[in-house]
């Protein structure tokens, strides 16, 4: 006989049952709705569309446990332990749904436990359980015994493994005292039952007292799961929950490809900082894991700056949590006091400035929280009040005034060409190939360089080319990943008029940041173009036999640029062309592809002057050492100026070249075929 059919002096079972639950589930549904209403807070966005595409994708990194799974290692198998735990909890959570609340609830236990199915559940319960006792024990040493640097060994997470634990201790103990207290009943067993009553029965306990105990013990590890049920939002492990609506609703485009709030949007609210993040970006606070793996991973952490991208997601997820009612109820409180800024008490605007974007935070994180829209946005509160560094301030008052961010006139655009054929694109001419040159292609130096060795092999490849010349501006991606949003909106609409009175197939620009920008970002705002970056680009040419090269005997290793790859995920085409080249020995260096590290420039540190913390260029710099390499390849011209900074820094310029991929075709010799 189960618990919930017996009396207990005037009160049935069944109503101590029910009475329990809804009292549970009235908590759990205030607090539901508590978070829901927080989210209120943040600007509209749109992340409704292809719901099929994203429901798919959401369901392979939940189930299959990808998002666990993915960084799997000899060195971690952290993801296999989260795995089985998520396994095993679906599993006693259908068991949990079935036996307790329809069978014990219901009164069709007996019902359910002549199913033939439920022979075959119980054997599989019983592995999951062991499973997840294994699992818990191993996590709980990982976390307080041997402590990776990335997590934190916390009380939160204790009280959780420790009510797991006690869970399936009891649902293992129950099933024993049962299969006693109940002798003769017909139902299912499994050897670990049978293993369990043997256990009781060897203590010298009774069936009357061992059903005694398995009334206290069953009504001990209901209250278990209501407590666990209503603990999950109160905790940090909130993410439970949350994250499968994150990853159902993170945008279809790549990493960190920022993306406009609904221009439709409402006003910011009166906190206007927490008011220029857009819902999504406040779920993200609610879905983060507390991994550690963004922190461990983030270049500008790794430097020593102020900037820890767990902590600022946990900082802004404590005070959307204790100021949400407050900030809710603020605009009713009409003449009284605006609730604080939250860039400054919250979140240091020094730790918004040292922020790369890009991209290995989001990149590591198992539930992909969007680390870089979140900094950008609130970069724009810094932008928007006028407190930004002096450096920032001249970046953008020359993207302002002159079009690009190295403070050059306009008409200074054109000088590298000097001595170079480069036809001006033409409205009545079509052309093969349009070149965006960028600025830095056209105002730094060692831009010039890859500029000047791209036309070269243009010319040998017989491609007919033109470029933009003086009209050509700043694709505007500074100023968005500085925060001011309104000049990368005036920028990317002068350009893209510009490029619609032209006649090309496609432009080509040997800098990712502007592929990036002018591929995806400015689709949003009426500009589509085939775009390709200048690696896919001479992988073709090479491919079709337009572009040959003699050998060259050097070892070469390659920086992947953090927006061709982690962006937009384009890894080969740059190999493809170093492993064309005869007699050219290529190593990989450490961190490479997805996980290849910064070279610090992105995100406007091209620009910024005076931030604390070691040279992320000098600290990459250090991997390319280690390769022993005589030639680093780049494909970024901000990847080449930094690093080329680094090794002039360990006075190495005579031991290592850095080289674009362009120059280094180049210098081959590039001959018609």
């Amino acid at each position: 006989m189960l618990p919930t059919q017996d009396s207990y002096g005037n009160i049935p079972g069944y109503g101590i049952f029910w009475v329990l639950f809804l009292a549970a589930l009235g908590i759990f549904l205030y607090r539901g709705a508590q978070l829901f209403r927080y989210l209120r807070l943040g600007r509209k966005v749109e992340r409704f569309d292809q719901p099929w595409q994203r429901l798919q994708r959401m369901l392979g990194h939940v189930l299959l446990q990808r998002c666990a799974l993915r960084r799997l290692s000899s060195k971690d198998l952290s993801g296999f332990g989260h795995a089985i735990l998520f396994w095993g909890f679906c599993l006693f959570l259908g068991n949990y749904i079935l036996y307790l609340f329809i069978g014990g609830g219901l009164g069709m236990a007996r019902v359910i436990e002549n199913w033939p199915f439920t022979y075959y559940f119980n054997y599989i319960l019983d592995f999951a359980g062991i499973g997840i006792l294994a699992a818990l024990i191993w996590a709980a040493a990982r976390r307080y015994i041997v402590t990776p640097a990335r997590l934190e060994a916390n009380v939160e997470a204790a009280v959780i493994l420790a009510m797991i634990f006690i869970l399936m201790v009891t649902h293992f103990f129950l099933e024993g005292l049962r299969l006693n207290a109940e002798q003769g009943a017909s139902f299912s067993t499994t050897p670990m039952r049978e293993a369990m009553a043997s256990f009781f029965t060897g203590l010298g306990m009774g069936p009357a007292l061992q059903r005694v105990l398995y009334r206290a013990g069953w009504w001990f590890h209901y209250l278990m799961i209501l407590g666990f049920m209503v603990y999950l939002l109160h905790s940090k492990h909130l993410h439970i929950l949350a994250s499968p609506f994150n990853l159902l609703f993170h945008p279809v485009r790549r990493v960190g490809s920022f993306s406009a709030d609904d221009p439709d949007s409402p006003e910011a609210m009166p906190d206007r900082d927490i008011g220029l993040l857009n819902w999504k970006q406040l779920l993200d606070l609610y879905s983060c894991t507390e991994c550690g793996r963004c922190q461990v991973h983030c270049p500008a952490t790794e430097a020593g700056t102020p900037l820890r991208p767990k902590d600022m997601v946990l900082n802004l997820k404590r005070y959307l949590l204790q100021e949400g009612d407050r900030l809710l109820q603020a605009p009713a409180a009409a003449g009284g006091p605006h609730p604080p800024n939250i860039v400054g008490p919250v979140v240091a605007e020094e730790e918004l400035w040292a922020c790369t974007t890009c991209g290995r935070c989001q990149e590591e994180c198992p539930v992909i929280v969007e680390h870089i829209d979140r900094i950008t946005s609130l970069r724009r509160a810094v932008t928007e009040r006028g407190s930004v560094p002096a450096s920032i301030a001249r970046c953008l008052e020359s993207l302002h005034l002159l079009g690009n961010p190295w403070e050059h006139p306009p008409g200074e655009r054109t000088n590298w060409l000097s001595n170079l054929p480069a036809p001006p694109a033409r409205k009545e001419q079509e052309v093969e190939v349009l070149y965006w040159v960028g600025c830095s292609g056209a105002y730094d130096p060692k831009g010039q360089e890859i500029s000047r060795a791209l036309l070269e092999i243009l010319k040998a490849a017989g491609v007919t080319y033109a470029v933009i010349g003086a009209g050509e501006k700043c694709c505007g991606e500074p100023a968005r990943r500085l925060g001011e949003e309104g000049l990368f909106q005036k920028l990317a609409g002068e350009n893209i008029s510009t490029l619609k009175q032209l006649q090309f197939a496609r432009i080509v620009t040997q800098c990712p940041h502007c592929y990036n920008t002018l591929r995806h970002e400015y689709r949003e705002v009426g500009g589509e173009f085939e775009v390709i970056h200048h690696t896919t680009f001479l992988a073709d040419l090479i491919a079709k036999g337009r572009v040959a090269t003699r050998g060259l005997e050097r070892r070469v290793t390659f920086q992947d640029p953090c927006y061709l790859g982690r962006y937009n995920a384009i890894y080969e085409d740059a190999r493809t062309i170093l492993r064309a080249v005869p007699n050219l020995q290529f190593v990989e260096m450490s961190g490479a592809r997805d996980q290849a590290g910064c070279c610090g420039g992105g995100g406007g540190q091209m620009w910024m002057e005076g931030l604390s913390g070691q040279r992320i260029n000098y600290l990459r710099f250090a991997k390319v050492e280690e390769t022993g390499a005589q030639i680093l390849a780049t494909a970024c011209p901000f990847c080449k100026i930094m690093l080329d900074d680094a090794c002039h820094y360990r006075e190495l310029t005579g031991e290592v070249r850095v080289q674009d991929i362009a120059e280094l075709v180049q210098s081959s010799l590039v001959t018609p075929r």
